[in-house]
């Protein structure tokens, strides 16, 4: 029934996304004013069907009562991020009740992902199923906040290569504010619009790759003076688990990238360069959990920044123009991050989202 409600829900709202996408196309067909209504309000109903399901689960997700249900009902804002703590305390002026919480971390996580689909990916629909397929949606279901700042911060992310500088830091700034992790994204900006950078992007990614062992010394000594050190000093994390279903995924995808790079530069110029990168660094993260057996952490990391594969896979599958070639590329990409998350969901287990439980059914 879990899996019935899940896959119900990826399948409206790729269905509903379609639709949108259909009506963006024929925009001549109505007027300005009417156009815009009907987009408004198909718009609302391809977020709905993720944003009630995740709004709606009572108890679904690790964190559900270790964290987020406990901590709004007792008042006690145990965060670091102000933003949120106002949130919360804004929130429970109104109501007790944990789900407004819930709804209204649904509504920005949908609406913000949403938003960056219909800016940069040429096929909205195949984006929209990808939310599901790269465990974005289930992970949003534990780790909330975080996957609230990275819906945000994907937003931000469509900035980079028409240089709007001001918007990116706006929209960067504020996924931030929310969960400080994502301030650490905030130099993508400038890093991917370094001539170098687009020049040389495939070597840097080689290199880097080379690095990752030494790196993670680094790393590791970094994280120690920070709030995050209990990760390596409470022996509950080593968990002796890497995050090979990622490292796996994110491998794939980034070597169908490289061998289809140059139609894709070709195609979609800077936004294509930017966006191998963003999940050579997931690759590395995934590379970089061999080395630093801590899942909780480095899946934490990497989910940062393998978001970029609901718009890179999309990308890939419309540079090719052999029609049965697409399709190749479209089931063996998707069939890849399908496999890798249900091994984390299913097989490891990771954020609890079985079985699922409505608010009205608790």
């Amino acid at each position: 029934m879990s899996t019935f409600i899940y896959m119900s829900g990826m399948v409206l709202y790729g269905l509903f996304t379609f639709i949108l996408e259909y009506h963006s196309k024929n925009k001549e067909k109505y007027s300005v004013v009417k156009y815009r209504i009907i987009y408004v309000l198909l718009f609302i109903l391809s977020i709905l069907p993720l944003t009630l399901i995740s709004g709606l689960r009572y108890n679904v997700g690790t964190d559900y009562n270790h964290t987020y249900a406990p901590h709004f009902i007792d008042k006690n804002w145990d965060y670091s991020e102000f933003l949120f703590i106002w949130v919360n305390q804004f929130l429970r002026l109104f109501t007790s009740n944990p789900v407004i919480l819930f709804l209204f971390m649904a509504t920005v996580t949908h609406t913000f992902l949403q938003l960056a689909i219909t800016r940069i990916s040429p096929r909205w629909w195949v984006s929209a199923v990808l939310v599901v397929c790269i465990n974005f949606f289930s992970v949003s279901l534990n780790q909330s906040r975080q996957m609230m700042s990275v819906a945000i911060y994907a937003y931000a992310f469509t900035f980079i290569h028409e240089h709007k500088l001001v918007k990116y830091l706006i929209f960067a700034i504020l996924a931030g504010l929310f969960h400080y992790g994502c301030l650490i994204l905030i130099p993508v900006y400038f890093i991917f619009n370094f001539k170098f950078v687009k020049k040389y992007y495939l070597g840097i990614f080689i290199v880097t790759l080379f690095l990752v062992p030494a790196m993670c010394l680094c790393f590791k000594q970094a994280i120690l003076h920070t709030k995050y050190e209990y990760y390596f000093t409470n022996p509950n994390y080593y968990t002796n688990q890497s995050i090979e279903a990622y490292f796996i995924a994110s491998l794939i995808v980034e070597g169908f990238a490289i061998l289809w790079a140059d139609n894709l530069i070709k195609k979609y110029g800077d936004l294509a360069i930017g966006l191998i990168l963003l999940n050579g660094i997931a690759l590395c993260i995934g590379f970089a959990s061999f080395f630093i057996k801590i899942n909780e952490l480095t899946a934490r990391i990497y989910l940062l920044f393998s978001f970029g594969q609901i718009f890179l896979i999309p990308m890939i599958v419309e540079s090719e123009d052999n029609y049965w070639m697409k399709w190749y590329i479209v089931i063996a990409l998707v069939s890849t991050v399908t496999l890798s998350s249900s091994y984390v969901i299913y097989r490891q287990l990771h954020h609890e989202i079985f079985p699922y439980r409505w608010i009205f059914n608790k």
